[in-house]
């Protein structure tokens, strides 16, 4: 990947991550406070649905209450007014008195159009009666013929004063009364206010009753039956209503009939009002529990604020509905509640939906007004938030893709335009590196960025001349290094007696080290000069300080062919005049004898030569005999020697590179392990020696650099 596309591609991230990053941390965080917000939101709507359930029902069961005590009340007044006016005087008195009332007819006897029951009024006028309903009589009919047709009429006379009793209970009943009726146990049966329809009983039909016009012209109604408690279908309206009954005692005490109130059930749940966010989809009822009943269906449905004309077209009475729940456990909690008087609020299934129970029980034992309302009604605010924040935060996340493009797309051609400028000074340097590498030193470039890369081009442009003069001099090392090889021995000295070779490494292109084999058998047969050298320091100061040395002793070697000594003497004034005080030199000059295999040598200030000793297998030195050349012209030098060399004997004299090599952790090689490798390898030709000896320093060297030349030479008696 090029340099230009990972600098656009880290420009974009660098543009891109923290718009990103924002977006992302602002989605995340509105899907959180989202999610928080709509719980939170929903339990508080729980919590107040609940409140506001119990408080409403709570409201609403004290009114039913109050409307059944007034209800009681009321019915008891109507009993004691009917059982008055059935005893208060003789029977013929009653007759003449109430002969002139024409038969419960009473002109003051008025209800006011608001209290007139919806289904009687008039379509087109509302504040007129329809049905024929007279609120200033009573009705009469007779549903059974046990009782003579006097002592009917008789009793019919006496009821008849009871209208205006009637109308003023009517006045003060509950809201939805609709009939206030009585019937005795002689069959005569009368209803407030008159008018509707009476069914007849099975198998005959009514009789018509002095005073009672609907009987007179409706002779094929039946008479209606006796009121009994609990819901049933009105046979005049078709509504299902609930009726309260209250006995008639005689004086004596047995009961001789009963009188009634029936109301319509809607109006008994007007009061259990919602809030209008919860819909109208509310279930309202009245429910009564039964503790011998089977698990799931002890309660029942007396009342319910949904009964419809269904029923009535049945013409028969409502059978209470099982109330059931799939929850069975909460269902059977709230059960235990009624029995015990608790109020509470439950949430449970009805009807396959998630409901809210709100349960209140009335006066009655086991008896309790029930409202359920759907939950997704009670959290339908919830829902909505929730909905608005998605579409909010849908908004929002459309609007940061939008940011998200519009910021891609300037920021792909602002690092476009920002790594071309960067990247084309690079190609630049790097089409003029390529001149130069290919030896161009004229290869410049024009960098005018104000920044690095400018300083970076003024650098190159110094790189060419420094280069060029790397180059010549390089060249020159090479050629002086090839000359310095020149200078070593091209070939070994080949004697009867003695194996001689030399080995060599400089470490740099050229080195101070030297070593030399000069052929003396001219002067005796057999004689070979051995000469070794180490200049202080590296380099070409060194090279060519080594090649005067080199130079002296080829000169002078045949005049002093048999005094080492004077040899050091005359090489040590050389290079003491040519040569400054820092520079020094030690050397070593021994003369070999082929046929007695013997050695003469004086040295200046050079290491010891090693001698092994192959009979004991012992290393034996041959110290120095003078100080290095150089360092005092007038230095004295002594000779040593001879030593005689036997078979297999081994003369090793090498520079203190050997000693001082040192391994990447610092250790120096040292004397021991040299001396070690020669008596393991004692045994090899002289060759094959020194090349093990050199493999073996070079290996104990292994990555680290070469910190000094390394040079032996090495001698082998056969």
């Amino acid at each position: 990947m090029t340099i230009r596309a990972r600098l656009l591609i880290i420009l974009i991230v660098t543009a891109l991550m923290p718009l990103a990053l924002t977006s992302l941390s602002h989605q995340v965080s509105i899907w959180l406070a989202r999610g928080k917000l709509a719980e939170h939101t929903r339990q508080a709507l729980d919590t107040n649905a609940r409140q506001t359930l119990q408080e409403q029902l709570q409201g609403h069961v004290e009114i039913i209450q109050r409307e059944m005590q007034l209800t009681r009340a009321l019915l008891q007044r109507q009993a004691r007014e009917i059982e008055l006016a059935l005893c208060a005087a003789p029977l013929h008195q009653a007759d003449e008195e109430i002969q002139s009332s024409s038969f419960g007819f009473d002109p003051e006897c008025s209800v006011p159009s608001a209290l007139v029951h919806p289904f009687f009024r008039d379509a087109n006028d509302p504040n007129t009666a329809a049905l024929g309903i007279d609120y200033q009589r009573q009705g009469y009919s007779l549903m059974s013929s046990q009782a003579s047709e006097a002592e009917v009429t008789s009793m019919q006379k006496r009821l008849a004063s009871m209208t205006r009793v009637y109308s003023d209970i009517y006045r003060q009943a509950p809201k939805g009364t609709l009939w206030l009726s009585t019937r005795l146990d002689n069959g005569l049966l009368t209803r407030y206010p008159a008018g509707g329809t009476f069914a007849p009983i099975r198998g005959r039909r009514p009789r018509p009753l002095p005073g009672n016009q609907d009987a007179r012209t409706s002779p094929k109604r039946r008479p209606m039956h006796a009121p009994k408690r609990g819901p049933m279908v009105d046979f005049a309206t078709g509504q299902v209503v609930v009726v309260v009954p209250e006995p008639i005692r005689s004086p004596q005490g047995p009961v001789i009939g009963m009188t009634s109130m029936a109301r319509t059930i809607p109006e008994i749940f007007d009061n259990m009002s919602l809030p209008e966010r919860w819909g109208d989809d509310m279930e309202r009822m009245i429910v009564q529990v039964d503790p011998n009943a089977p698990s799931g269906e002890r309660a029942k449905i007396l009342l319910h604020s949904r009964l419809d004309r269904a029923a009535s077209e049945r013409r028969r009475r409502i059978v209470p509905e099982n109330l059931r729940s799939s929850d069975d456990a909460l269902y059977e909690a709230m059960i235990e509640d009624i029995m015990a008087g608790q109020a509470g609020v439950q949430r449970m299934q009805f009807r396959q939906q998630s409901c809210l129970w709100a349960y209140q029980p009335v006066a009655a034992t086991g008896v309790a007004a029930l409202l359920v309302v759907p939950y997704t009604h009670v959290t339908k605010l919830a829902e909505t938030m929730e909905r608005t924040l998605i579409r909010e935060s849908l908004f929002w996340l459309q609007l940061t893709t939008v940011v998200l493009v519009l910021a891609t797309v300037y920021a792909i051609v602002l690092a476009v335009r920002r790594a071309r400028a960067f990247t084309d000074p690079i190609e630049t340097l790097v089409s003029a590196s390529r001149r130069l590498a290919h030896g161009d030193y004229e290869a410049r470039v024009q960098i005018n960025s104000g920044d690095e890369l400018e300083h970076l081009g003024n650098v190159f442009n110094d790189i060419g001349p420094k280069l060029r003069e790397h180059g010549n001099m390089k060249l020159s090392l090479d050629l002086a290094r090839a000359v310095q090889q020149n200078l070593l021995p091209g070939r070994m000295p080949v004697l009867h007696n003695l194996e001689v070779t030399g080995r060599c490494l400089y470490c740099d292109e050229t080195g101070g080290d030297y070593y030399d084999f000069i052929d003396l058998s001219e002067e005796k047969p057999g004689r070979v000069g051995i000469v070794l050298g180490d200049v202080s320091g590296h380099g070409i100061d060194a090279a060519l300080l080594m090649a005067s040395i080199r130079g002296v002793t080829h000169a002078e070697a045949r005049y002093y062919a048999d005094r080492p000594a004077q040899m050091l003497t005359r090489a040590n004034g050389q290079v003491s005049q040519d040569t400054e005080d820092d520079r020094f030199v030690t050397l070593f000059y021994g003369l070999l004898e082929d046929q007695t295999r013997s050695c003469i040598w004086a040295s200046a200030g050079h290491e010891p030569a090693l001698w092994f000793h192959c009979k004991d297998q012992g290393i034996e030195e041959l110290p120095s005999t003078g100080m290095p050349l150089g360092v005092a012209e007038d230095a004295d030098f002594k000779q040593l020697g001879p030593i005689h060399m036997e078979p297999g004997d081994v003369l090793i004299i090498g520079t203190d590179g050997i000693w001082e090599a040192r391994n990447s952790q610092g250790e120096f090689y040292g004397q021991a392990r040299f001396t070690d490798v020669v008596k393991e390898n004692h045994h090899l030709n002289a060759e094959d020696l020194a090349s093990c000896l050199m493999n073996h320093v070079t290996g104990f060297i292994g990555p680290a650099s070469r910190i000094d030349d390394i040079t032996m030479v090495l001698i082998k008696a056969k």
